[in-house]
């Protein structure tokens, strides 16, 4: 029954420059190693899922400033998926929370039996934790929230335990860390536009790049999939 199913809208959203992006490409991963095939709707512009196009269904011309919200909401009756992933564009916080109530996102998705997760990655920038605050403010119980704790930034986000662990985890909100991963390789990677599971096997990494690559997928996926409410906000099981 619908009921029984674990339908996730998955939100990246936050800071620019982040790794909302990169974030959702090892979640595509990572669902995808457990057959599942999500959706991605892309409403960044800049073509960061040019190498998953031919694993997932990708819609990446869409226009967050003209509505296109509403295209998520028409597909969404038709999906067999259980799964859809939305990457926004980094900073415009408050136009995306103003476009959830104008279409009533919360409220429709849920008389679909669908739920919503925030994933947002967080950097040593103050604003991440402005735009963490925002949308918890607004959404509240009405949606989960992951933060992910980009390393290649900072060690420690003081920011996020002084002024806002206390609301977020009353909120039932789990984090988890991705790890600095060598800009070489990232930009290697981020270059020949290819996935990041079969970029562990390509010829076209270095051997020694594909093994950074995999320890730091590695490391990620282990953590997701050692926490049952990742599993569930995620989408995953």
């Amino acid at each position: 029954m619908l009921s029984d199913l674990n339908r996730r809208v998955i939100i990246a959203t936050g800071d620019a420059r982040t790794g909302k992006s990169t974030c959702l490409k090892l979640v595509v991963d990572l669902l995808r190693s457990q057959n599942k095939s999500p959706v991605l709707y892309d409403f960044d512009k800049r073509k960061k899922f040019k190498g998953y196009s031919k694993l997932i269904p990708v819609c990446d011309n869409l226009n967050f400033f003209k509505g296109n919200t509403d295209v998520i909401l028409d597909d969404i009756e038709e999906f067999d998926e259980e799964v859809v992933l939305v990457d926004m564009p980094g900073q415009y916080v408050g136009e995306m929370l103003e476009e959830i109530e104008d279409c009533y996102f919360f409220e429709q998705l849920k008389r679909s039996g669908w739920q919503v997760t925030f994933l947002q990655p967080i950097s040593h920038r103050f604003d991440c934790i402005d735009y963490l605050k925002q949308i918890m403010d607004y959404s509240g119980n009405l949606a989960k929230y992951v933060v992910v704790k980009n390393l290649y930034f900072d060690k420690y986000f003081i920011k996020f335990e002084k002024e806002v662990s206390q609301q977020f985890y009353k909120l039932g909100g789990v984090t988890v860390a991705v790890g600095k991963l060598q800009q070489s390789v990232y930009q290697k990677i981020e270059e020949t536009a290819i996935p990041y599971q079969e970029a562990c096997n390509s010829p076209k990494l270095f051997l020694l790049y594909r093994s950074y690559l995999y320890r730091w997928m590695k490391s990620f996926n282990e953590q997701l999939l050692s926490n049952h409410l990742i599993l569930e906000y995620l989408g995953i099981k």
